[in-house]
């Protein structure tokens, strides 16, 4: 229940809606999120090209997050 509601959470599939709409909003409106993915889909497309597995793209994904 939400605090100072009378009302139940939502379900897990319409909680994930509003996130997906967030998501959609926020990829429309801000441009360091759309710049963010870009980056992020490039990183994904080098790493694939020099051979590189899920563990080793995880580690650099780790250490690029860590480092903000």
């Amino acid at each position: 229940m939400i605090p100072g509601s009378n009302k139940d959470h939502p379900s897990f599939l319409k909680s994930f809606s509003y996130a997906m709409e967030g998501f959609v909003t926020a990829v429309k409106t801000e441009r360091n999120i759309k710049v963010m993915l870009v980056a992020g889909v490039c990183t994904v497309i080098a790493g694939c090209i020099v051979g590189l597995d899920i563990a080793e793209l995880a580690k650099i994904v780790r250490r690029e997050l860590a480092a903000k």
